[in-house]
């Protein structure tokens, strides 16, 4: 519909929208504007001014009543955070005792080639490995 009457609208209506919609713009950047449209002026700088200020109350509003919300996204994030320490620790002793495991094996594999009466090699649990990883202990 609007289409239609851009296609159908003289060319001066079109000129007129568009500098009567830029002229608030153009009163706030040129003075001499502004000076020439100082009646209009004023009302648009008020019409901006209550604008601006109903805009910042909404805000002021929304924030007030998001404020508990984010001190519980707050404290959730903290204990998140802790867990997540926890687990990358862990993840770290899983990691070393999986290279550990995966050592011991290819060596008793390798100790045993060519001799059936190998004995395998004396090997830790993973409780007795993490109990030993987190005293400091390191396998080679």
């Amino acid at each position: 519909m609007i289409d239609k009457l851009l296609e159908n609208a003289p060319l001066w209506v079109l000129i007129a929208a568009i500098i009567w919609l830029k002229l608030p713009d153009w009163a706030e950047r040129f003075a001499i504007v502004g000076r020439l449209l100082e009646p209009l002026s004023k009302r648009w700088q008020e019409k901006a001014a209550r604008n601006e200020r109903n805009r910042r109350e909404v805000m002021e509003a929304e924030a007030r009543r998001l404020a508990p919300d984010y001190a519980e996204m707050e404290r959730r994030l903290k204990r998140m955070d802790i867990r997540l320490r926890l687990v990358e620790k862990s993840n770290e002793v899983n990691e070393a005792f999986i290279r550990y495991d995966a050592d011991w094996h290819f060596n008793d594999e390798m100790a045993a080639v060519g001799r059936p009466e190998c004995v395998p090699a004396p090997r830790i649990s993973h409780s007795q490995f993490e109990r030993q990883y987190r005293e400091g202990w390191r396998p080679d």
